[in-house]
């Protein structure tokens, strides 16, 4: 066994998956703006290939977006933590079909495990973070989520003292009872399209593995007992000419600045099947170099 490489199990689709969620939207029937994807945070710098073709002209299509707050439970892999930007619908390689579909263009995880598998299985491009949730004794959970600083030792990450996202979610202001939600219910499908992915120079430690294929990913069947939730950026940034205070979600670093809607969704009793991924047949140029 060496020592200075992750020893991580291999977990192949399909997997179920449960716990809770927490949505956060970014955006409704958004019409793009040039250059939007183009802003700090949505791709890990690793993975320019993605950026670069996230960026073409005409290749991101805005629609719906959010940001999403997990914590798996049970899964094939483990349990785990998840913090995903889904920025909208992106138009898909020539010849594939949906035309259009979301892509996932940075997500954090937990473990080691989830990193690699959900790179190997789905293109999903997983890097490691450490999460913290704290509820407090006036009903807020506060989450805080730490980019690592350093992966020399295998399994043993060490994080930064300060969070890049961080975030306090509140109940809503009038009590409602949870309702069923499942996506596979509603007109369209949710379908993942995913561009291959680099791989790491140092991917034995950091879990970065890369893959060769664009892969779509049927993730329907999702859903729990929502209930609505509001939400107060946790990082605190002062400006430079007022001095004045003001907080955030995330830092514009490890992940986008952005300010999503004031109301969100908590998914209680979470259920999500992830099924094997299906291989594209993409023209090479639109594969990664």
């Amino acid at each position: 066994m060496d020592n200075n490489v992750l020893q991580v199990s291999d977990v192949p689709a399909p997997w179920l998956l449960e716990g809770e969620a927490w949505w956060f939207f970014t955006a409704l029937f958004h019409w793009p703006k040039k250059g939007e994807m183009s802003a700090p945070g949505y791709f890990d710098p690793l993975h320019e290939r993605s950026r670069a073709l996230a960026t073409e002209e005409g290749a991101y299509l805005g629609s719906h977006g959010m940001i999403q707050l997990v914590r798996y439970t049970d899964s094939p892999a483990g349990p785990y933590d998840e913090l995903i930007v889904l920025p909208g619908s992106f138009k898909s390689p020539p010849g594939v079909k949906p035309a259009k579909s979301s892509r996932i263009t940075r997500i954090y995880v937990s473990t080691m495990n989830s990193v690699v598998n959900g790179r190997r299985n789905w293109n999903i491009p997983k890097t490691i973070a450490k999460f913290s949730f704290t509820p407090n004794s006036d009903g807020v959970l506060e989450v805080k989520v730490f980019a690592p600083t350093s992966l020399e030792t295998p399994g043993s990450p060490i994080f930064s003292d300060t969070p890049f996202f961080a975030v306090n979610i509140r109940p809503s202001v009038i009590p409602v009872p949870a309702i069923p939600l499942n996506l596979k219910h509603l007109p369209m499908p949710f379908i993942l399209v995913q561009p291959p992915l680099e791989a790491s120079p140092s991917a034995g430690q950091d879990g970065c593995i890369g893959t060769d294929h664009w892969v779509s990913v049927d993730v329907s069947d999702y859903g729990g007992r929502v209930k609505p939730i509001r939400w107060k950026g946790g990082l605190a940034v002062v400006d430079s000419n007022t001095q004045k205070t003001s907080t955030r979600i995330a830092d514009g670093v490890g992940f986008p600045d952005v300010v999503p809607y004031s109301m969100g969704l908590h998914l209680a009793q979470m259920k999500i099947q992830f099924p094997e991924s299906v291989v594209l047949q993409v023209d090479p140029s639109e594969q990664s170099e």
